[in-house]
């Protein structure tokens, strides 16, 4: 039993009915997947080091991202960083400043909920650090070794897939009415109908912003803004407001912001659209004051700022977690 209930589940990548491909591909929607994609990435470059054959050698340094979208767009100019600045220097046969990072987007444009201005502002910054961004060419096979695109076959045993998300699996199992992506429709004041006490908030709700007429979008502004809604009306129905749910929740967009390298970024405040060193110092400055306690603020502002001044990474682990690894061959044994 319950007086009030929050359903907060999250989100879960959308395979568009390719659930299949997951094995392959996996998302950046988990710690842990997080941490299987670095310690299949670095392993990548080990085994590159120990190929004889040019042509799986090559696969191994080819590494695709599916998706355009913020969190693509950022993971690509990451990869490419790293395999051009900061490991050359651990590998004698593996040039890892020839690893291709290649971008793939079904839409015209990367940052698609982005202005046009700040997409070509961030293709510019992507295409200036080597990043192969193909537009328009929506991925229709994943493999264990690659992907295809348009009957194009590309080789990587290194894919990621930042392609989209849904609602978690949970909202299916309530039996109430969804909206797009498998969200639960909401009522303005964040509640389901017909169960007033139970509220749907973040990447779980499809909600209808009464004043702009948009949906409010699935982001971490959104989910924060809509929590801290639901818990101040909650707060003034136990304290006997019984008319706190007149006003409905509305979303106030503080804009966007997308990194794309070491001093590229994209920075998007009301009708203000920048990019550069400015918009890098805006995205890290809002990164660290989200952070909880001082000390870990502190500690990740020295940790970058190292970075920055010396092009080094601190964590380069490679562990064995969950998704499992998708099947490669061996190295071939280079002759002495």
């Amino acid at each position: 039993p319950y007086d009030y209930l929050i359903l907060a589940p999250g989100a879960v990548d959308e395979y568009f009915g390719h659930e299949e491909w997951r094995r392959f591909a996996p998302g950046m929607k988990e710690v842990e997947e997080a941490t299987f994609i670095r310690s299949r990435l670095l392993r990548s470059f080990e085994i590159a080091e120990l190929e004889a054959d040019e042509n799986e050698r090559a696969a191994h340094l080819t590494f695709i991202i599916v998706g355009a979208g913020p969190t693509g767009v950022e993971l690509a100019g990451a990869i490419k960083e790293l395999a051009v600045d900061v490991i050359p220097r651990d590998f004698r046969v593996a040039d890892t400043r020839r690893a291709r990072v290649v971008l793939i987007e079904a839409g015209t444009r990367v940052l698609p909920a982005f202005h046009a201005e700040s997409s070509a502002r961030a293709l510019g910054q992507l295409r200036t650090l080597g990043v192969e961004v193909r537009l328009g060419e929506p991925v229709t096979q994943v493999l264990a070794d690659g992907v295809e695109v348009r009957g194009e076959r590309l080789r990587s045993y290194n894919v990621i897939w930042t392609a989209g998300v849904r609602a978690a699996p949970l909202t299916a199992t309530l039996g109430v009415p969804l909206g797009p992506g498998g969200r639960v429709r909401v009522l303005p004041d964040c509640s389901i109908a017909d169960h007033r006490e139970v509220f749907a908030i973040g990447d779980a709700a499809y909600l209808v912003d009464a004043a702009s007429g948009r949906p409010v979008p699935g982001v971490s502004q959104g989910a924060l803004q809509m929590g801290r809604y639901v818990a101040r009306l909650i707060e003034a129905e136990l304290n006997g407001a019984p008319s706190a749910r007149v006003a409905a929740f509305h979303y106030h967009d503080k804009g966007s912001m997308a990194t794309v390298g070491k001093s590229r970024a994209v920075v998007e405040i009301g009708r203000a659209r920048f990019g550069g060193l400015l918009a890098w110092l805006a995205w890290m400055a809002l990164h660290i004051t989200v952070l909880i306690g001082f000390r870990n603020r502190l500690a990740v502002l020295f940790s970058w700022l190292y970075s920055y001044v010396f092009f080094r990474r601190g964590s380069r682990l490679i562990t064995r977690v969950a998704p499992p690894e998708p099947a490669a061959p061996a190295p071939t044994e280079r002759a002495s």
